[in-house]
């Protein structure tokens, strides 16, 4: 397995999120019983699962060495005007 850098596997984890958000439209949600022999839903969602917590920790790490927080005092400020 090649190892990815932070930056990379942040991209990768992104990526993969976002893509996969697109999956609910094509699972029916039926029982198996009722899914063609060749449904690959529960495999997808395999798949999709060991790769995200492959990209976790180096995307995790990634993330808090760029992310500075919200300035102090800003937290339930409201905008006026």
């Amino acid at each position: 397995r090649r190892a990815l850098v932070p930056g990379q596997a942040f991209l990768e984890r992104f990526s993969l999120v976002h893509d996969y958000r697109e999956f609910p439209y094509y699972d029916p949600g039926l029982p198996g019983e009722l899914l063609t022999p060749d449904w690959l839903g529960d495999r997808a969602r395999r798949l999709f699962a060991a790769y995200y917590e492959i990209l976790t920790p180096e995307a995790e790490r990634f993330f808090d060495s760029i992310f500075e927080g919200a300035p102090k005092g800003a937290r339930g400020r409201r905008r006026t005007g």
